[in-house]
């Protein structure tokens, strides 16, 4: 057997195994959930930047629209005007 130190809580423990890292299954347990729950912060953080990102990228769009859309209506202008000549 060898000693060793919990990964969650600190406690030293005796281990049948050399890969050990837990003095408990409570322990292991909350170590799986803390790490699935960063994973999900992270998840979160991530649609969160790209939901702005997508915001940002509609208004963009959006205003290059309206400059083709007034650019094609002054094209057309200048093309009467020619016509016209």
């Amino acid at each position: 057997m060898q000693t060793r130190i919990c990964d969650t809580c600190g406690k030293n423990f005796d281990s049948k195994r050399k890969d050990a890292c837990y003095c408990s299954p409570a322990c292991r347990i909350s170590a799986h959930r803390k790490r699935k729950r960063n994973v999900t912060d992270k998840t979160k953080d991530k649609i969160r930047t790209l939901k702005k990102e997508l915001s940002t990228a509609r208004g963009i769009i959006q205003e290059q629209k309206l400059e083709i859309e007034a650019l094609t209506g002054e094209i057309k202008r200048l093309s009467n005007e020619n016509i016209d000549k």
